[in-house]
């Protein structure tokens, strides 16, 4: 199957790019780095064009030039920060809006699947219950979350077989992470502050891009939330999971969200409830410790 995969130069783009290889799929990845990544440079199978996503004309060329049978659009703004300065919105919206529907148009003309990578960030986080993944309770906290919801909705409307999957909390080997700033955090130090009200469940990308290529090769339509198994944990208990890991003996003074200052609200409750996977004939992702220890054995 013929796949074009956007961001395969981030963190879960490039593993979803791997994975699609692996099984025999032809790829086209695009990117805004020049070069993809050295693990997927000259692979059989793939083929990489460099662009600004905000560049429509670029992208539709991009598509044209694919012809693919499916899409997997991981690429997006996540600079969370700094999507709240007024001079980036109107590119945080090209890039998150503007492109998802551009692609998904493109695929509703050429009968092209389209799975469109979302995230947690669509709902305020408040409480403690588990979002579902049909769940319409969406109150995005601030301009990424906006977009990323605005990118859901015209996949829907643009699409009547399509896929959306929400991540969250994901950490893998070509990109910046959790868990790389954590371990950074603790050098040289005694004590590292962590918040300890913010709550999910912590995801390799290498398990989630497994996941992702499972439901984009399928005909179960519709929307889908895909973490880790493993539970809930906040912040605090997953850094100390982390120091544990890899040896370090610091101690973990837990702080509150409103402590840091930043021009970003974020969502408190980022639990989602994958059950649905389930129900539609889809393997449940790995322990997320289990996948923090290969991770750190990778790394």
């Amino acid at each position: 199957m013929r796949y074009l995969v956007t961001g395969v130069t981030g963190q879960l783009g490039s593993e979803v790019a791997q994975e699609l290889l692996s099984r025999g799929h032809e790829v086209f990845g695009t990117g805004r780095k020049e070069e993809p990544p050295a693990l997927l440079y000259g692979k059989n199978g793939f083929s990489y064009t460099a662009f600004d996503l905000a560049d429509t004309d670029a992208l539709r060329a991009a598509f044209e030039k694919a012809s693919p049978e499916a899409v997997i659009h991981c690429a997006s703004w996540t600079a969370v920060d700094d999507a709240e300065k007024e001079e980036n919105r109107e590119t945080v919206r090209k890039v998150n809006v503007e492109s998802t529907g551009v692609l998904a148009k493109l695929c509703a003309k050429t009968s092209a699947k389209l799975l469109y990578v979302s995230t947690d960030y669509v709902f305020n986080g408040e409480g403690t219950a588990p979002y579902e993944a049909d769940s319409t309770d969406f109150d995005p906290l601030n301009v990424y979350g906006a977009t990323k919801l605005e990118g859901e909705k015209v996949v829907r409307e643009t699409l009547e077989k399509h896929f959306v999957v929400r991540v969250s909390w994901t950490f893998g080997r070509y990109g910046n992470n959790f868990v790389e700033k954590m371990i950074r955090a603790a050098e040289g130090k005694e004590v590292v502050k962590v918040v300890d009200d913010q709550f999910g469940t912590p995801t390799y990308t290498v398990d989630a891009a497994k996941g992702i290529v499972d439901i984009s090769g399928s005909e179960e339509y519709g929307t889908y939330n895909l973490t880790s198994s493993g539970g809930y944990v906040s912040r605090a208990e997953f850094a100390a999971e982390i120091f544990k890991a890899v040896g370090i003996n610091v101690k973990i003074e837990p702080v509150k969200t409103s402590d840091f200052k930043s021009p970003a609200r974020r969502p408190l409750n980022s639990r989602l409830d994958s059950s649905k996977l389930k129900a539609h004939g889809f393997g449940i992702l790995p322990d997320w410790r289990d996948g923090l220890k290969r991770y750190l054995a990778e790394r």
